[in-house]
């Protein structure tokens, strides 16, 4: 699932040339639970969302793995009427951490964790490139015990601080391996820490 038509053109062309025509690559808001359709919309597109919609909400399609790399530096605002309708589709985690709540914004890291949780089977597992100010920040330690509660951490891998610098993005980065638990009584085990270097 893509946002931005561009990349998801391109990446459905370079599926077909790789032999996999067959791969559904959906234009849409992921964080968008409803798949709300734009006035105006392309018939084509529209199609699409509404099929992505019967696969994901009314199937409730779910995953094993999802490798994912979201753009985490974003905020959703309650001052912006599409991003306020997200906003309140994720009323679970606003009503488990009081920081969610009390905010008018959330980060999308935040959100897009709560969404994957909902996309993942039972025991199903994630690797998410995340921004460190959710590993590491005051600010987020609600977020992460509601990680800790729904996800068993398996693993954090510390990446150099400048990795994603050609595609235009600072900041420093780690990648989580979670599986998500199926009961929450579950303990979480040691997890596997490594930090990444490069040379020049």
């Amino acid at each position: 699932i893509e946002s931005n038509p561009d990349i998801a053109r391109i990446a459905r062309i370079n599926m077909f040339l790789h032999g996999d025509g067959g791969s559904s690559i959906y234009r849409a808001d992921t964080l968008d639970k409803e798949f709300h359709v734009e006035a105006g919309e392309a018939r084509r597109s529209r199609d699409e969302i509404l099929e992505l919609q019967d696969l994901l909400e009314k199937q409730a399609k779910q995953f094993d793995v999802i490798l994912t790399n979201p753009p985490f530096a974003s905020s959703y605002s309650t001052a912006d009427e599409h991003e306020k309708r997200i906003l309140a589709q994720y009323a679970e985690m606003r009503s488990a951490t009081t920081a969610l709540k009390a905010k008018r914004s959330a980060k999308s890291n935040v959100l897009f964790l709560a969404r994957y949780y909902d996309l993942l089977k039972a025991g199903g597992r994630m690797a998410i490139v995340i921004d460190n100010s959710l590993i590491n920040s005051h600010n987020f330690a609600e977020y992460r015990a509601w990680m800790l509660e729904k996800f068993i951490l398996r693993a954090v891998i510390s990446l150099p601080k400048y990795s994603f610098i050609q595609a235009g993005a600072g900041g420093v980065t780690s990648i989580l391996y979670l599986e998500k638990k199926s009961d929450e009584s579950e303990q979480q085990p040691a997890v596997f820490a490594r930090t990444v270097g490069y040379t020049g």
